[in-house]
Order: C-alpha cells, then structure tokens, then sequence
C-alpha cells in the first residue's frame, strides 16, 4: 500500500511539473524532463517529510490540522518554491518576467496539490519565492564572474536557504508537540473515554435491537457504564493535578486507565469537588436499579453467550480496537519528565 501511495505521488508531482514546464516552455515540455523533475520533487518531500517526522513523531487525529496549517502548509512552499527556481533557470533571462508570473501561479497551485486542502495567501507565497525570484532576476551580484561559478554560486545560495526555512519551518512544529505531559495524558485519555463512550452507545443497540425485551435494562446499564467512565476520568484528572508520577503511559493503553486510586484519593477529591460527589451517587444509584430488576441475569446470560456472533457487535468492537490503536499511538508521544 505504501508503495502504490508512492507511485500514485511520483506520477502527480510528474504530471504537475510537465504543467509547470509547459506554461513556461512548451517546446521543452517532455515526458523525459517532467519525470526528472516529478522525481526531484518526490526526493525533495521525502526530505523534509523524514525531518518533519524526526521532530514530531506520531500525530493524533486531532492534531493533524493544526500540525498542517503550522508546518506543512509553509513547507509546501518551500519545496515548491525549489521547483519554481528549477524550472525558471530552463529560461532565459529576455522571458523571466513573464515567466515568473506564470511560475507564481503555479507554485500557488502546487502547495494544494498533494495533500489537498492546502489555503496560503499570495502575499505569503510571494515572500517564500522571494530569494528565488531575487537570485533570478539580479545579474549584477554575478555579473562579474564566469556562468559557471555564476550557477554555482546560485545553487549554493537556494539550498543555504532552502535549508535555513527549512529548520524556521520545522522549528514550527515544536508548540504543537512540545505540549506537557498532563497536557498529552489529558488529551490521550479524554479520547479513550470517548472511545469507551461511543462503545456503550454501540452495545445497547445491538441489544435492543436483538432482544427488545431487554431494551429497558440495556439502555439503564448503559448509563451506569457512562458514569462509570465519567468518575474514572475524574479520578484520572485529580491524579494529573496532584502525583503525576502516577500516570503510565509507556506500558500500553490498558496500564494507562487502570491507574492505581485509593480511597484516601476518592476522601481528598470529595472534599474538593461537589461534582465528583455527584458523580458518585448516580454510581450507586444506577447500579442498585440495575441489581434489582428481575431480567438482569437473562441479559448478563445473553451478553456471555449469544452476542458475540452478531454482525452488528463485531462491527462495534472493530471501529473501538481501532480507536484504541490510534490512542496507543498517541501514548507513545507522551513522554513523561525524567
């Protein structure tokens, strides 16, 4: 898969070049120089995405667009604005103004390219492609030295460059990982409570979809289950207020929520939280009403042995144990202070 998605990201990258290579010289417009360029273009995304993942390491869902807009929407531009100079030096200096707008626009158009989405104003893409555009149109700086020292020393000048935006752009990505450890804990564990959340909503469906006759004590031990979570995760909360060193996050998810509490914990949080006192007595008193209905052992009975075949309750645990790899993979982001 991971080759198809390489393949498919050479052939655009080749494809959108041969369009930059038209707009500014048609006659030059080949298979041959677009293919060179395409793979210019994939090496060059490769470089700066094994960079970019060095430095940030495994991004969750909700991350993502953050960590686009921060650093890769500004490295699109870099490595595109590399393209444009690429392209403009195939030109002489007679057309470089024309060629130059043509190119601007298409280096606009390339950012949005591979991924998608990308939305960066033309006053940006303008200051990016400026130390291109500078070399290319300033001749004097050069002016006095052979065309071969001339190319040189440009090259050297783009790739310095090149390389310095590159660490400003990378260095972007540093807020969006450098959060806290309770930050990242927090964050982690909010989204195993939704995981587990969104479960218990899967589990009464299917029961009351199968056996209606249990609907009414599905539906009360979901809410049970839901309080449940809820007084976990502020358990979870006052553990990152008060002892840290508590929270583990290195041996997995299932050490991660089966965090050690105490019942010198729960005394301390009653006192401070009216809330979590709440909590606790919608605990108790859905349990009780769950214990006291007569089809309570026929449900507990049919969860053991008949649910698990069904379609629908297979479907429901696959989408949770993905959820759940995903949130292990965050865990593994969190790194706790030595």
């Amino acid at each position: 898969m991971i080759l198809v998605y390489a393949v498919v990201k050479f052939l655009a990258y080749s494809a959108w070049c041969h369009v930059g290579l038209r707009s500014v010289q048609s006659l030059a417009a080949g298979v041959a120089p677009s293919i060179r360029l395409g793979a210019a273009r994939w090496l060059i995304g490769l470089f700066f995405g094994i960079g970019v993942f060095f430095a940030v390491g495994s991004v969750d869902a909700e991350a993502a667009t953050r960590l686009y807009f921060l650093v890769y929407s500004p490295i699109r531009f870099v490595e595109w604005g590399v393209m444009v100079f690429v392209i403009a030096r195939r030109v002489s200096r007679a057309s470089l103004s024309i060629t130059m707008v043509r190119l601007s626009a298409w280096c606009r158009r390339s950012a949005g390219i591979v991924p998608h989405g990308s939305s960066v104003p033309g006053g940006v893409t303008r200051k990016i492609l400026r130390w291109p555009l500078s070399l290319l149109r300033s001749p004097r700086r050069l002016s006095t030295m052979p065309a071969e020292s001339e190319e040189t020393m440009a090259a050297r000048t783009v790739w310095r460059r090149t390389a310095t935006l590159a660490v400003v752009y990378v260095g972007l990505c540093v807020p969006a990982r450098a959060e806290t450890f309770p930050e990242c804990a927090e964050r982690a564990y909010a989204q195993a409570a939704s995981a587990s959340q969104e479960w218990q909503h899967s589990l009464r469906d299917v029961l009351a979809k199968v056996r209606p006759d249990l609907a009414t004590l599905a539906t009360l031990e979901m809410k049970h289950q839901l309080a449940l979570i809820e007084r976990r995760h502020a358990q979870f909360r006052y553990l990152l207020r008060t002892n840290v060193g508590r929270v583990h996050t290195r041996e997995g998810l299932a050490m991660f929520r089966n965090f050690d509490w105490t019942e010198a914990d729960a005394r301390v949080l009653r006192q401070q939280s009216s809330s979590y006192v709440a909590i606790e007595r919608t605990v108790v008193e859905l349990e009780r009403q769950g214990q006291a209905r007569r089809d309570w052992p026929a449900m507990r009975e049919y969860v053991r042995t008949s649910l698990n075949p069904n379609p629908q309750f297979q479907d429901s645990l696959r989408r949770l144990q993905e959820r759940e790899r995903g949130i292990e993979q965050l865990l593994k982001s969190c790194q706790p202070v030595a």
